[in-house]
């Protein structure tokens, strides 16, 4: 007796899997590097980069840089293995 033919997973699961790994791993680094940094700035007499940079209170919105630069570093890495992902045989 023969046995059913398993339909195969669709392609993008597996890239979408090493995206989303990549973005967090991306941004967790991206939050230590900037934490360091902050550390650094703030004891050598500079203002914090994780005070309040864009402010929207009636949403409830409060970014730093520091915020805005961890999402700019997780978005670039997961577009960037993404992209990656779509020339991979």
């Amino acid at each position: 007796m023969a046995e059913p033919k398993r339909k195969p997973a669709p392609r993008w699961v597996p890239r979408l899997i090493r995206t989303v790994i990549t973005t967090v791993v991306t941004a967790f680094a991206a939050a230590i590097a900037l934490a360091v940094l902050d550390l650094y700035l703030t004891g050598h007499g500079h203002p914090s980069i994780a005070r309040a940079w864009i402010a929207w209170p009636a949403v409830g919105v409060h970014l730093s840089r520091a915020d805005v630069l961890v999402l700019l570093a997780a978005g670039g890495g997961g577009f960037l293995q993404w992209r990656r992902g779509a020339t991979r045989p």
